[in-house]
């Protein structure tokens, strides 16, 4: 396997994991949510999904660099 290949898996990877912690926070923090407030609104728990989302990126970057 050569490098880009490689990079690229890894790229891969790191986006896929990305996706799943932000996925599985929204899904896990957005239903409670709605239900607090009673109507949908655009509030801080879709910062604190977005800030999830990007951690596995910026820490598969801190690592490996």
């Amino acid at each position: 396997m050569n490098k880009k290949s490689f990079l690229l898996l890894f790229w891969i990877l790191r986006l896929f994991l990305c996706c799943i912690t932000g996925g599985l926070l929204a899904w896990w923090i957005l239903p409670h949510v709605y239900i607090q407030r009673g109507y949908f609104a655009v509030g801080g728990e879709w910062a604190l999904i977005l800030i999830a989302a990007c951690f596995p990126l910026l820490r598969f970057h801190k690592i490996f660099k």
